[in-house]
């Protein structure tokens, strides 16, 4: 039998390899994810107040607050499930909800406004679905990194 802690260190390591290569690839899809949202957003403002046309980008990489809230979102969901809080989901639901009312009921008028409703909900979904991800790839590998520790 295995002593705790190698159990224990066995998780933290697997869960930190496996959080940071899964962060390299969401940052990719986030990109991806970004520099759609931008061309929509460009098309529905151009519509609006521009005539000239102009191709949007086709990836965007920003390491700024909004990344470093959805690496601290994803890493508290992805502990938090790993750790058997399922409830963890329900938090984040009820936080997003309650975090983003006022904005959106501030911007309910702009034209780009469905859209970035669209851009919320696919951004959160995608950002659980990874959480989710590291938990279950954490789960399938740390009992080979635990055989490697003990």
């Amino acid at each position: 039998m295995t002593e705790p802690t190698s159990e224990a260190l066995s998780y933290i390591l697997t869960w930190f390899g496996v959080f940071i290569i899964g962060e390299a690839v969401a940052s990719i899809v986030f990109g991806f994810i970004r520099a759609i949202h931008a061309r929509q957003k460009f098309r529905l403002q151009r519509h609006a107040y521009h005539r000239e046309s102009r191709a949007g980008p086709v990836f965007v990489l920003h390491m700024d607050i909004d990344w470093m809230k959805g690496l601290l979102e994803r890493t508290v969901m992805s502990i938090g499930l790993l750790a058997g809080f399922v409830h963890v989901l329900t938090f984040f639901g009820a936080l997003k909800i309650a975090t983003g009312l006022n904005q959106r009921a501030a911007e309910k008028d702009a034209p780009t406004h469905g859209w970035s409703m669209d851009y919320f909900l696919v951004g959160n979904l995608v950002s659980a679905l990874f959480a989710i991800l590291y938990v279950l790839v954490v789960r399938l590998v740390q009992p080979c990194v635990l055989s490697l520790l003990a």
